[in-house]
């Protein structure tokens, strides 16, 4: 008996084989592909961070640079909601934000950086301010009898760091915060040194405590940091100031 000559529309079970290898392949490499986007994505800054608004009608001012503690970290408040990112989104401006728990200009923070430390980081990871907001001298203590010695000549370093970072920039400093609303005698002496030396560099200081920025009324539980209503109260303050100050935030 001769064998069989095959169909020539049988399929042909190699050919299967092969088709459904080649189905197997191309379903791994799109799932491969799918999670290679997934895991490639940067991920986000932690204590030095950049929030972008839309830039919008005020041209001349694009980027707002916030130097701070915990309360410029936003601490109190969900995350993009602290003051420093109110402020920018109401002026639709970038918010460049550098900050530390416990951070002053003489005080360490958290990790170790004071404020000249946090304006370099600043430096370091975005472009040139046009607005640069310093908000720091609340952790700062001057001891017992208080000595603003040290204190003024950190100041100083910290107004040179920021001037040379950002060489056009207008900056403006605000003193120190008062949780309780009533300032110490230490915050009075911190308020009235970062006055005269903002005077002294040409920067536009904004007193903090006469009348009182912070009040106990936007107060947290933890009788320190603002809630999410003391945040928008504090930015809406900040704004009032930058726009008696800055020609472009009128």
């Amino acid at each position: 008996m001769k064998p069989r000559k095959p169909d020539a529309n049988e399929p042909r079970p190699g050919r299967h084989v092969l088709f459904i290898a080649f189905l197997a392949i191309a379903a791994i490499a799109v799932v491969a592909g799918v999670a290679y986007d997934h895991y490639r994505k940067p991920a986000a800054t932690e204590t030095t961070q950049a929030a972008a608004a839309p830039v919008g009608t005020v041209q001349e001012t694009k980027r707002i640079a916030f130097i701070g503690d915990s309360y410029t970290a936003g601490t109190g408040a969900p995350d993009g909601e602290g003051y420093a990112w109110l402020v920018a989104k109401n002026f639709n401006v970038n918010a460049q934000v550098s900050a530390e728990e416990n951070a002053g200009y003489i005080k360490p923070g958290g990790s170790g950086r004071t404020m000249i430390n946090l304006v370099q980081g600043a430096e370091a990871a975005f472009s040139p301010a046009n607005v640069i907001v310093l908000a720091g001298g609340y952790n700062d203590n001057l001891g017992a009898p208080p000595s603003s010695v040290g204190f003024r000549a950190a100041v100083q370093a910290t107004f040179t760091a920021a001037r040379e970072w950002s060489p056009d920039a207008d900056i403006i400093v605000l003193g120190p915060w008062t949780p309780t609303g009533v300032p110490t005698t230490n915050q009075s002496i911190v308020n009235d040194v970062l006055r005269e030396e903002s005077q002294s560099s040409g920067f536009m200081f904004v007193d903090t405590i006469r009348p009182p920025m912070v009040t106990s009324a936007m107060i947290g539980s933890d009788g320190f940091h603002p809630t999410p209503e003391g945040h928008q109260q504090l930015a809406g303050k900040v704004v009032a100031a930058l726009r008696d100050r800055i020609p472009a935030f009128a």
